[in-house]
């Protein structure tokens, strides 16, 4: 599966900030936390910092890659190709994939790490 070689990595030009893959599919969102580590939430249990975050993304219309491209191109994953006012947001990869930009302290959270 594309999602589980995508790990979270440092973001290359801000310091703090994780991008991190999310998959949405049939009502379902599949966070990659590390990297063998995938969150699994629904729309009610989803957190609020991911849910403003996937707002914006969906705000702006964007072209996404075929999955077959990011599976051989992880680049295009991590590269934000679209709006650079989503650089300490995230943006859409594919059509159920996106790349947030999460800081390292909810990353962290989110693993269960205190």
């Amino acid at each position: 599966m594309l999602q589980s070689k995508l790990t979270p990595v440092v973001h290359k030009t801000l310091s703090g900030l994780h991008r991190v893959s999310l998959r949405e599919e049939d009502g379902e969102y599949q966070l990659q936390v590390d990297d063998h580590y995938v969150r699994r939430y629904d729309a009610n249990t989803l957190p609020d910092e991911i849910k403003v975050r996937l707002a914006m993304i969906k705000a702006i219309p964007m072209a996404t890659f075929t999955e077959e491209a990011v599976y051989h191109n992880h680049y295009l994953f991590y590269e934000n190709n679209h709006s650079r006012n989503l650089d300490d947001v995230g943006w859409r990869v594919t059509k159920n994939l996106y790349c947030l930009v999460l800081p390292s302290t909810l990353l962290n959270k989110l693993k269960g790490e205190k």
